[in-house]
């Protein structure tokens, strides 16, 4: 298997590990995935502009999902997503850090019933 392309903008059909094309910048940028399977272990900050249609994720809900309260103004150790579009993915051993204000659409697009 060939490495990442850390500057891709365009991942099709493909195994991606995140931690692959978060080598030279903890903030991943407009970047398309499309029926890709995305492999942590890593935490992924939605940052924002962040499009998810049709994708699956591994886990609990109170595993996945890393609630970040709406006070705080940062989150250091994730890695970022901003202006991305994951369309028909699989997330495999990832986290996701969110604000707590889209938890309900979270949990609905996901698959999990509301608390």
């Amino acid at each position: 298997m060939s490495a990442m392309n850390p500057s891709a903008r365009h991942y099709r059909n493909q195994v991606v590990r995140i931690a692959e094309i978060a080598v030279v910048s903890d903030l991943i940028e407009n970047v398309t995935f499309k029926n890709c399977v995305l492999i942590g272990p890593a935490v992924l900050a939605l940052v924002e502009g962040v499009t998810m249609s049709g994708c699956e994720i591994e886990g609990t809900e109170e595993g996945v999902f890393w609630v970040v309260p709406a006070e705080r103004e940062y989150v250091v150790g994730a890695v970022g997503l901003r202006d991305c579009r994951l369309y028909s993915c699989h997330l495999q051993r990832i986290g996701l850090a969110i604000p707590e204000r889209v938890l309900p659409e979270m949990r609905r697009g996901f698959g999990f019933s509301e608390a």
